[in-house]
C-alpha cells in the first residue's frame, strides 16, 4: 500500500521523529548500570499533521478507512529526516487521526505514525564524515 499520491506531503509544523530506546539497561547490585542493544532496528513514532481542502479530507478518510482497513495496514510515504525526503515502508498509524476544521473548506488531520524503520546514513558514508 501506498500513500496516496493526490495528497499532500505531511505539514512542518508539528513534524516530530521520535525513535523508540533500542537500549536495554539492567540495574547492578554494584557498580554502573549495564546496558546492551536491545534490538537494532528501533521503530521510530512520527508526530504528523495534514492540511487538507475538504475534497482531499473525504480521499483522505476513504483512504484510511477502505486501503488501510482503519489503519491496520502498514504503507508507504514520503518522510521527511536526516537524509532528506524518502519513501519509508512499513509505516502504519499508531492511533487513531484527529481532525480540526480549519475554515469551510480547510481542514488539519493529526496523527502519530509508527515507522519500523526510519532511513539512515550507513556505517561507510559515517565515516567520511568522522
Amino acid at each position: 500500500m501506498t500513500y496516496p499520491s493526490t495528497l499532500p506531503a505531511p505539514s512542518a509544523d508539528g513534524y516530530a521523529i521520535e525513535p523508540l530506546d533500542p537500549v536495554i539497561r539492567t540495574d547492578m547490585d554494584a557498580g554502573p548500570i549495564r546496558q546492551r542493544r536491545r534490538y537494532t532496528n528501533a521503530p521510530s513514532r512520527v508526530s504528523v499533521s495534514w492540511v487538507l481542502t475538504r475534497q482531499q479530507f473525504a480521499v483522505f478518510e476513504a483512504w484510511h478507512k477502505h486501503t488501510l482497513q482503519d489503519g491496520a495496514i502498514a504503507f508507504s510515504c514520503p518522510m521527511d529526516n536526516g537524509q532528506g525526503v524518502t519513501t519509508w515502508s512499513g509505516v502504519r498509524f499508531a492511533d487513531m487521526w484527529r481532525s480540526q476544521r480549519l475554515s469551510p473548506n480547510a481542514w488539519r488531520v493529526s496523527a502519530t505514525l509508527e515507522a519500523e524503520a526510519r532511513p539512515v546514513m550507513s556505517a561507510e558514508d559515517l565515516a567520511g564524515y568522522l
